[in-house]
């Protein structure tokens, strides 16, 4: 059979590239990292931030980083479970609280994950007159709802919705719930009521990731990932990893799924996969038709376009070693 996938293996950049900037005079990549892409060019890559040397990123002194990508592609990190930056731009604050994530809705509201509180960063006049974090502005902090979930993750694809997942010790369950409003409207800046939290999922064993997909929500726990679909009474096997447990999800507009595990990333259609990365603890995040790549031991991020293409291919069902 025709052979599809090539290894590209690239060396370490020296400057950080904007999206859509020429990256044809490649320098080194950060070694480990292997991506098989099709032959024909149907999904490119580029560096959209270029991975930093080891006593960069030793200095920037950063941990329990959480990666996002908001409505307008401007890259975001969550660190330190205190503080918020924007990695196009010098926008870094904090929020003088333990923040365990964020996440932004398809209109670009932010919406904020403390211990307790599902919350936002009201409007405010004057940066001047704000708090000092180590030297980082302390951002306001507006609690919107209570979270009923211990350990609150909040999923980074519900599109127009707030879903959360973690363990609830009302029902001494793992679960799977999405935020409510009346009328099943989303909120729009204080114009629609919140009704509460709907069950989404529960489960004996703890949640890994979630993602929504075209009106589906996938659920990782362990080595499987499951598919609930409105109005059935069973979630269905959408995936089961052969080795590894899945540690994130994204979707793709052509219906696959994108997984990651602590050695790679892959995709998973029709019962059927392929792993095309191999790079440790990599988080992904998807936007439209490319998925975004932090490497989190060297900050850099790769964006990979036109991911679908994946899926289109008949050849991409293959698993490949």
């Amino acid at each position: 059979m025709k052979r599809f996938w090539i290894v590209v293996l690239f060396l370490l950049l020296g400057a950080a590239h904007a999206p859509g900037q020429d990256t044809s005079a490649e320098v080194p990549f950060p070694k480990d990292l292997i991506v098989m892409l099709p032959k024909d060019g149907s999904v490119t890559m580029e560096w959209i931030a270029a991975p930093l040397s080891a006593a960069e990123v030793s200095k920037a002194a950063m941990r329990d980083i959480v990666f996002r990508i908001d409505h307008k592609n401007n890259m975001w990190i969550g660190y330190n479970q205190k503080y918020l930056a924007n990695l196009g731009s010098e926008l870094n604050f904090s929020l003088g609280r333990t923040v365990r994530d964020f996440l932004f809705l398809d209109d670009g509201e932010l919406f904020i994950a403390s211990e307790t509180a599902l919350g936002f960063i009201p409007p405010f006049n004057n940066k001047e007159t704000l708090a000092l974090d180590k030297g980082i502005p302390v951002f306001p902090f507006q609690p919107l709802c209570s979270l009923p979930l211990n350990q609150c993750v909040l999923a980074p694809n519900g599109r127009g919705s707030v879903y959360i997942y973690g363990f609830d010790p009302a029902v001494k369950a793992y679960a799977v719930y999405e935020l409510l409003y009346e009328e099943n409207k989303a909120y729009d800046k204080g114009k629609k009521t919140i009704k509460g939290w709907g069950k989404v999922f529960l489960s004996t064993d703890k949640i890994s990731a979630v993602v929504v997909s075209q009106g589906n929500t996938y659920v990782a726990e362990g080595r499987t990932v499951f598919k609930i679909i409105p109005g059935k009474p069973e979630p269905a096997i959408a995936f089961v990893h052969p080795r590894e447990k899945i540690t994130g999800l994204a979707a793709s507009l052509e219906g696959g799924i994108f997984y990651a595990t602590n050695s790679g990333i892959g995709l998973s259609k029709n019962g059927m996969s392929l792993e095309f990365m191999k790079y440790p603890s990599a988080q992904m995040v998807q936007q439209e038709k490319a998925l975004y790549i932090l490497l989190p031991d060297c900050l850099g991020v790769l964006k990979l376009d036109s991911i679908d293409n994946f899926i289109k291919k008949k050849q991409s069902v293959a698993r490949k070693e």
